[in-house]
């Protein structure tokens, strides 16, 4: 009953969120901007009224990044603390992508020999106490582990240690705060019950889909990577892609073939129509499909039971996409690209839905 009770509570709060994000209407609307500043206009009916304000559109595309991330970590730190016992650890956790991102950036800083500027408080979850200063190009890579040992980001980088060594492919130090990280929510996950249990593994499974087939995208296209070294990249724990499917497709040399490993159940139909189109092109479509199927899972925890941690966790996912969606669109508008346009457009499963 306490359990009813609270998310009763926040659930209310979270609905009213999720009636001010954008609308496929109001989608359709920012497509047809010609530029920067005819999106600042446009954006300034919705509820990013306020980005819009005293700005020109040299300083709106120099603020998005920093505006996003913020938004994104208010309001996931606001819920959280409207949580209480393994839900508000499990939103906290989830929180930390933000970390994970700046120490990526901060890696790939570090191995240029070039600066890298900490990022504010606000900007980060807080969760663990980071010493920026440590990413220092005059350290090795054993003094920046040994500097987070109080943290998991320490001990996940130590198991990418020797592999880094051999490599010098900063890539694997990344996969292993990544992996670590989506280990870390599963076994949080596994601490819920009941509905709660359900609508974790679901949303949580579906997001390593995303990044396992992304990865795997990634090693086939640009990284060719040999295949011993392909299991540092595999994040346990996906909905419906194994480790035994991600290894199976990496080591197959047809593209045909390589498509059918990689078709799970919400993709077989589409794949199997295409496989004799260059990967390359491929990538970008299931990219596309695979935010497809989050967005529906999501729609459909929404309409179904409303007193699980779902019903939150639908709304931080549907939060950063749609301003990670506002990002690409921005940039493309700043660069010109129609084409680029077209494609954020096409990978808006928002449309594809109403469509």
């Amino acid at each position: 009953m306490k359990n009813l009770g609270l998310y009763a509570n926040i659930n209310s709060r979270i609905r009213v969120k999720l009636s001010r994000l954008l609308t496929g209407e109001q989608w359709q609307s920012l497509y047809k901007s010609s530029d920067v500043a005819s999106l600042i206009t446009r954006l300034s009916a919705t509820r990013y009224a306020p980005w819009t304000q005293n700005c020109t559109p040299e300083t709106f595309v120099e603020s998005i990044d920093e505006r996003i991330a913020h938004t994104a970590l208010e309001d996931e730190k606001k819920i959280a603390s409207q949580l209480r016992g393994n839900s508000s650890l499990f939103v906290e956790c989830w929180a930390e992508e933000s970390d994970i991102e700046y120490i990526k950036q901060a890696l790939r800083a570090w191995q240029k020999k070039q600066p890298f500027n900490p990022p504010p408080s606000y900007l980060i979850s807080g969760r663990y106490d980071i010493p920026w200063d440590i990413f220092n190009p005059k350290n090795s890579i054993e003094e920046i582990m040994l500097s987070l040992m109080h943290t998991p980001y320490g001990k996940a980088l130590s198991a990418a240690r020797e592999l880094y060594r051999k490599t010098n492919i900063v890539f694997y130090l990344e996969a292993a705060l990544e992996k670590d990280y989506f280990k870390r929510l599963a076994e949080l996950a596994e601490s819920f019950s009941g509905a709660d249990k359900s609508a974790v593994i679901k949303l949580l499974g579906l997001q390593i889909d995303m990044y396992n087939i992304n990865n795997l995208l990634r090693c086939k296209l640009y990284f060719k990577l040999p295949p011993e070294q392909v299991e540092h990249l595999i994040y346990p724990n996906g909905r419906f892609f194994s480790a035994e499917k991600f290894f199976e497709a990496y080591v197959t040399r047809d593209t045909g073939e390589f498509l059918k490993k990689i078709s799970i159940t919400p993709l077989k139909s589409t794949l199997s129509a295409n496989l004799t189109a260059p990967l390359q092109d491929m990538a970008l479509l299931i990219n596309h499909l695979l935010k497809e199927i989050l967005f529906k899972e999501i729609k459909k925890m929404l309409r179904g039971y409303p007193f699980t941690i779902g019903v939150p966790l639908s709304y931080i996912v549907l939060n950063r996409w749609e301003m990670n969606q506002l990002r690409s669109l921005t940039w493309a508008l700043r660069l010109g690209k129609k084409e680029d346009i077209d494609q954020v457009r096409q990978e808006n499963p928002l449309l594809t839905a109403q469509e």
